[in-house]
């Protein structure tokens, strides 16, 4: 997965049951799921979860490289 789809991802796209994740939307303008590994799993598994359409992860510009700028 490219950075970009691992950061824009939200839970309602990561299912509890299921060791992968629903991209539907990428660079090439197309959907497609991702498998997980059983390390990927365990680790979201681990986070806390939001609502549905709250993304996974939470990031500043600056922590990927975009000095100033908040996403």
């Amino acid at each position: 997965m490219r950075q970009g789809e691992i950061m824009g991802m939200t839970w309602n796209n990561v299912p509890v049951t299921k060791r992968q994740v629903f991209l539907p939307d990428t660079k090439n303008g197309t959907s497609r799921t991702v498998p997980l590994s059983l390390k990927a799993a365990t680790i979201l598994g681990g986070l806390p979860r939001k609502d549905a359409g709250d993304p996974v992860f939470s990031y500043t510009g600056a922590a990927c490289g975009r000095h100033g700028r908040r996403h």
